[in-house]
């Protein structure tokens, strides 16, 4: 791989994960904050309040956030409650649906920042050398052009797929867990 298409992937994944780990990490949190709300409202003395802390700080967050007008007039409606009461509800599922694609974009965001340090290092070796031949070149030891390093083939070698790290197969254990809930619901066998 050349080390300008090392950069432009790199970047390319930055971008492509950083907005998928923001977009679904808000929802992921917010559904997560609603969860905590709706579940303790009209418990004890203690769930009440607590359930009224977690509403002001949505109401928080909610006044901080209103240009994402989007999100609360058509999201927030449909977000999924999480409930560790009953784990085969189905609002689980799409809960940890949604948590599953925030660890695929942040897990493109590492992939990343891997390969920025990777490029940065090659870059630096490559400085170190030319700085390293223009010395001897100074002495008189040796002459020749310089390399273009945007035209250096780079053997960069991967960190493993993103679905064999813990997080990827966190990831894929919560869609293969939701999938076969909709499997089992078209096929109507309960559970």
């Amino acid at each position: 791989m050349k080390y300008k298409d090392l950069r432009k992937k790199a970047r390319n994944k930055f971008w492509i994960g950083i907005s998928g780990t923001l977009v679904f990490g808000f929802t992921v949190l917010i559904a997560f904050l609603k969860s905590i709300h709706v579940s303790f409202k009209g418990q004890a003395v203690i769930g009440d309040t607590l359930s009224e802390l977690i509403g002001t700080l949505i109401n928080f967050i909610h006044s901080y956030t209103d240009f994402a007008s989007i999100f609360w007039e058509k999201v927030w409606p449909i977000l999924p409650i999480l409930n560790p009461l009953h784990l085969l509800q189905e609002s689980n599922y799409y809960f940890f649906t949604l948590v599953a694609v925030a660890l695929f974009f942040y897990i493109q965001l590492q992939d990343s920042f891997w390969l920025s340090s990777k490029a940065n290092k090659i870059l630096r070796e490559v400085e170190d050398e030319e700085l390293k031949r223009d010395i001897k070149k100074q002495r008189g030891h040796i002459e020749g052009p310089r390399p273009d390093i945007l035209e250096l083939d780079i053997n960069v070698s991967n960190p493993d797929p993103w679905f064999k790290r813990p997080l990827g197969i966190l990831a894929i254990g919560l869609i293969v867990a939701v999938f076969g809930k909709v499997i089992t619901s078209i096929l109507g066998v309960n559970g």
